[in-house]
């Protein structure tokens, strides 16, 4: 798993990055605990504290703010 390159704004540990990215990736925390060598209930406290640190309520919510942030920049035609 590489590490994200661009600095998050709600400053989230290398950890809580590597969670989010996976599950903006699509995977389950599931996955993404056995991914990152987790147990289910590890990434799970880190999608709460990802919440919590972002002022969200949902993985959902989260996700898409994760999304946001990392999107590349596209050029207005």
């Amino acid at each position: 798993m590489t590490k994200p390159t661009t600095p998050n704004p709600w400053g989230l540990t290398a950890r809580q990055c590597e969670v989010i990215a996976l599950i903006v990736a699509g995977n389950s925390a599931k996955t993404a605990a056995r991914v990152l060598g987790l147990s289910f209930h590890s990434v799970e406290k880190h999608m709460h504290l990802v919440r919590e640190q972002m002022g969200v309520h949902s993985v959902v919510q989260a996700a898409l703010n994760w999304d946001r942030h990392h999107r590349p920049f596209k050029d207005s035609p």
